[in-house]
């Protein structure tokens, strides 16, 4: 009952002193379960006019527009879209982004990580045929 070891501030403050600059002990423990997150969030931002790079993976993933418009060639079907349009990329496609309606930022779920972590991720980027 009163067996309980008590924390030394010292050890504390050095394991905090020993974080990235900003990190706080409590979100450092949040990080150790970011870290084994197999599922990875970004938002791209596709300017006006203007392709990304064409890229094919074996990740597959899930696109929500959040501004803008324009079309997305994914293998060899093209999509158009707008905002609230949801949209999937799957693995194996030529991919290739365009906005047409001022800038674009396209909100994106993918599986990535998860096929990184099991060593079948293969990416290509640049110039790669359909």
């Amino acid at each position: 009952s009163g067996d309980r070891p008590k924390k030394d501030y010292r050890t504390l403050k050095q394991k905090a002193d020993d974080l990235p600059p900003g990190t706080t002990p409590y979100y450092a423990r949040m990080h150790k379960y970011i870290k084994r997150a197999v599922i990875v969030c970004l938002v791209a931002l596709v300017i006006e006019g203007a392709f990304t790079l064409p890229f094919r993976t074996t990740a597959s993933s899930v696109c929500c527009v959040v501004e803008g418009s324009g079309e997305s060639q994914i293998g060899s079907n093209t999509v158009r879209w707008s905002k609230r349009d949801i949209f999937t990329l799957p693995q194996g496609n030529r991919i290739v982004h365009k906005s047409s309606g001022g800038a674009a930022r396209l909100f994106q779920v993918s599986d990535r990580d998860l096929y990184a972590r099991l060593g079948l991720l293969r990416e290509e980027y640049g110039n790669i045929s359909a």
